[in-house]
């Protein structure tokens, strides 16, 4: 009947907070819903000048052809309809001149949208790249086709980075991290036992907070579309509350407290745009059970607990203010605490938890 009650509040609370999880967390976008509906060309000569006035074709393999002038007011350029091109499909292009001669020709040039995306950040409001896609003639007639990107001056600005990182410029990428978690016991001798030490009839989610100082990062940012890789040092707090019937005076509840103190070393990745953060590690651990502030003790013995173990971080970026970001996080952690193994004890083994927490940096 304990048992039951008690745990009530623990399914709704982690039921509540899965909920607002789902809710912040933005939902995929398909890299086709991210294209721009005009796509914009340029067209350069051999000499790299722009190709003054004509008209670009592109035809199938089954004579399928779509057309697109280069007008004189805007030299070299050329728009043509996204939902107009078949991602995947092989088309050759050419160039015409106004006479209807063709200077350059491509085969089996392909339009796939994922190149477009723009990769626009939820957060910010802003795209983060700017899409330059072009075609450059070359002397034998031929033509290569080159699409560089480049970071947006406004989010680059948001962001406090460099537009062109170089070698000996390192971008600003978050160093400090600062969390406040709720830690919930999973483990069999960290929940509930009625035969255990009078009675251990209630666990609450309890209380964290954590710092992490990231180090390793690129010297320069990398190809787009690549995650950022990191090495993460955290230093964490952790407690939970235990109520349990008093062996001295029967009858009587009291309530101890799980106190631990852990440092982690682990590597990670991180989405270019920040929102979207993962990381592992290893961790050890040195904590005890807490009455009051001094260690439990019990059939002669102290309840003082050294721990290893690993663990495994998400974090989602959910909003910014200024240059302050704030996420959240969910981490999934195995420990194990060392304890002599002897009948009726608690409090020692494996300890596989949860934690849900806010994140800042």
């Amino acid at each position: 009947m304990h048992l039951t009650q008690h745990r009530r509040p623990l399914f709704f609370l982690v039921f509540m907070f899965t909920i607002l999880t789902l809710w912040l967390v933005p939902k995929p976008v398909q890299a086709k819903d991210r294209v721009p509906r005009f796509l914009q060309y340029t067209v350069q000569d051999q000499d790299g000048n722009f190709f003054p006035i004509g008209e670009v074709e592109f035809c199938t393999s089954d004579g399928d052809c779509l057309y697109a002038d280069i007008e004189k007011d805007f030299p070299g350029h050329f728009a043509i309809l996204s939902e107009k091109l078949e991602p995947g499909t092989a088309y050759t292009v050419r160039i015409y001149d106004t006479r209807v001669a063709v200077h350059y020709e491509m085969h089996n040039w392909v339009y796939r949208p994922k190149d477009y995306d723009q990769s626009f950040d939820r957060i910010l409001e802003l795209d983060k790249f700017l899409v330059y896609p072009r075609f450059h003639g070359n002397f034998d007639g031929g033509m290569v086709f080159r699409l560089d990107t480049t970071l947006t001056p406004e989010w680059a600005k948001r962001k406090n980075i460099s537009q062109f990182s170089g070698p000996d410029s390192l971008p600003d990428f978050p160093r400090l991290i600062a969390g406040f978690h709720v830690p919930i016991m999973l483990g069999e001798n960290f929940t509930t036992e009625e035969s255990a030490i009078g009675g251990v009839d209630d666990v609450r989610p309890g209380l964290g907070l954590s710092g992490s100082y990231r180090f390793g990062y690129p010297r320069h940012l990398p190809e787009r579309d690549h995650w950022i890789f990191f090495h993460e040092l955290t230093m964490a707090y952790q407690q939970n509350r235990y109520e349990t019937w008093e062996i001295i005076t029967p009858g009587r509840r009291s309530d101890v407290t799980f106190h631990r103190l852990k440092i982690s070393y682990g590597v990670g990745q991180m989405s270019q745009s920040y929102s979207s953060h993962w990381s592992v590690g290893v961790t050890a651990a040195y904590g005890g059970i807490y009455d009051g502030s001094e260690a439990l003790k019990y059939l002669q013995r102290s309840y003082k607990r050294p721990g290893f173990g690993c663990k495994a971080t998400w974090l989602q970026r959910t909003f910014g203010v200024g240059r302050v970001d704030v996420g959240i996080s969910v981490q999934l952690e195995l420990m194990y605490y060392f304890a002599e193994n002897i009948p009726d004890d608690y409090w020692y083994g494996m300890a596989p938890s949860v934690s849900f927490g806010l994140v800042v940096f």
